[in-house]
């Protein structure tokens, strides 16, 4: 409710991984702005950087690690297309979202729509959204990797899911469940696994 969609553009679906990824290493619970936890990438501010009339908004800690205010998110849509051939090419098409719940409860309103939504959020959020997309552009992988204590090295890896399946195929491991949080848990048939 009250949240207007904009267009950003249309990315390889290689790249949305890649942006959900750094979204990953640039995570609220790590001091950064995003957290992709939920399929999208949700984009939050700081006291230190923030959007254009939030100078009265005061960011504060809540329940998180660091000071942060929700803003909005880039959130993705498969796009239909195929080759002559029937295979899906892969293609995501990027939509931002501006729902500045802070800003909203200070100032009172009770009925939200996309005409409160300040352009300054839209400038700062935009921004925020096409930093992550150069990231995922120009990062191939996330600088170290994810550890494999099984192998004493750190392995590669743009998602967890990745992670899931070396374990599975290099150490013949059963996933049982994963749990996600300050430190992701998995388990496994020969016990847990800390991330």
């Amino acid at each position: 409710m009250g949240e207007e969609k904009r267009l950003v553009g249309i990315v390889p679906q290689s790249t949305w991984l890649k942006m959900l990824a750094v979204g990953h290493s640039l995570d609220i619970n790590k001091g950064g702005l995003y957290d992709s936890r939920a399929g999208c990438v949700d984009i939050w501010a700081s006291p230190e950087d923030k959007p254009a009339g939030w100078e009265s908004i005061e960011i504060t800690k809540g329940a998180l690690d660091f000071p942060r205010s929700y803003v909005g998110a880039v959130c993705s849509e498969p796009v239909d297309e195929y080759v002559k051939s029937g295979k899906w090419i892969g293609r995501f098409k990027l939509f931002l979202e501006v729902t500045p719940y802070d800003r909203w409860e200070k100032e009172g309103r009770k009925i939200r729509s996309e005409k409160d939504v300040l352009e300054g959020e839209w400038v700062w959020i935009t921004a925020k959204a096409m930093h992550l997309l150069q990231l995922a552009e120009t990062e191939i992988e996330p600088p170290e990797g994810l550890y494999c204590h099984l192998c004493d090295a750190y392995i590669k890896v743009l998602l967890l899911n990745d992670f899931i399946k070396h374990l599975i195929e290099m150490h013949g491991i059963g996933v049982k469940s994963v749990t996600l949080g300050e430190r992701v848990m998995i388990e496994t048939d020969s016990g847990i696994i800390e991330v």
